[in-house]
């Protein structure tokens, strides 16, 4: 089921970027992939990078998990 988050957040495509900001196959906000260590600078933004994004967006929804089931 988790193979559909990002085909809904943006068909798979790694150039995406919402009118909110977030960008990449996982839909990251910039705020969210740096806290989950995706590097974003000015010559390299690691939300299009799939295995950056989909190693951040696996953590961030284990946590959101683990929240839930408290």
């Amino acid at each position: 089921m988790l193979a559909f988050v990002p085909l809904l957040e943006s068909s798979y495509r790694l150039d995406v970027v919402s009118s909110a900001g977030a960008a990449g196959p996982w839909q990251l906000m910039p705020d969210t992939a740096t806290r989950f260590a995706v590097p974003i600078t000015s010559e390299f933004d690691g939300r299009y990078s799939l295995p950056l994004a989909t190693e951040a967006a696996l953590s961030y929804l284990g946590m959101a998990v683990s929240l839930l089931w408290q």
